[in-house]
């Protein structure tokens, strides 16, 4: 996996910004999804029943599959990670750092497959550094980036879309991006080497990343055409169960068996 930054804008914005007599420059702004995090934790939909969970995990159908598949959201955090390394390395301790930063992260393909990184599309992320902190909001896109899914069967999978990001909280230089990982993704394609093919299901998607293990999806259920239940949260598990959560608590479904609630 490669990340390229580019030297020029680099030093040039830092170089400027850490100049005695010249003010430091403002980091940029980046689309705020602090709010989503509330929605993820504490949904105010209330689903009447099982039957009313069922429909749900019916009508969504498309969106697991969807984030069955999208564990490469977490090259996001390797292309956060990797910049901050870069930065805490390349400036001397005493300097502080401040402004913008564009990081192109070579996505990693298939490692069983010879080529070039270029056959495998980028990872672009422009974020924004305040006080020699990285800011938790980024912004960028995926190009027919390629990575392998290590979800159930390992598949190859192809994304591409417009991406708004946040990480919970700012990160120090040199430090790793720890806890959920909240995603929106528009102009959303997808697709693996198993027939599946995603595109344009809805303008947005509300992902939240919380490990290895899960990948939580908001839901509208009058999006799906639906009751107006409010707005739950659809997780895909590693292992191909499903949960559904809602104001009152959480469903667990495994893939062959019947849905349990655990209340909050």
């Amino acid at each position: 996996m490669i990340l390229r930054l580019p030297d020029a804008r680099l030093l040039c914005g830092f170089t400027l910004g850490l100049s005695a007599c010249v003010a430091l420059p403002d980091p940029p702004e980046l689309t705020d999804l602090s709010y989503l995090t509330e929605s993820f934790e504490e949904p105010d939909g209330k689903l009447p029943d099982d039957e009313g969970t069922q429909e749900v995990l019916e009508a969504v159908s498309d969106y697991l599959s969807v984030a069955y598949n999208l564990d490469g959201l977490a090259l996001l955090t390797t292309a956060m990670y990797d910049t901050s390394q870069a930065l805490d390395d390349a400036l001397p301790p005493s300097v502080k750092a401040q402004g913008k930063i564009d990081a192109e992260l070579a996505c990693p393909g298939d490692p069983s497959e010879a080529g070039d990184d270029t056959d495998n599309g980028t990872l672009n992320v422009t974020m924004g550094i305040f006080n020699s902190r990285i800011q938790r909001g980024v912004a960028g896109s995926a190009r027919n980036c390629r990575f392998v899914s290590m979800r159930g069967r390992q598949r190859t999978v192809t994304f591409s879309a417009e991406i708004q990001a946040d990480f919970g909280r700012d990160i120090e230089l040199g430090e790793e991006p720890k806890g959920f990982l909240t995603v929106q993704l528009t102009d959303l394609e997808v697709e693996n080497d198993e027939g599946l093919s995603v595109s344009g299901l809805q303008d947005a998607y509300n992902f939240r990343v919380v490990n290895n293990d899960s990948i939580e999806i908001l839901v509208d259920p009058v999006e799906l055409g639906l009751e107006d239940y409010g707005s739950v949260v659809l997780i895909s598990y590693s292992d191909g169960s499903t949960g559904l959560r809602d104001a009152r608590g959480e469903w667990h479904c495994t893939q062959d068996g019947p849905c349990e609630f655990t209340r909050r």
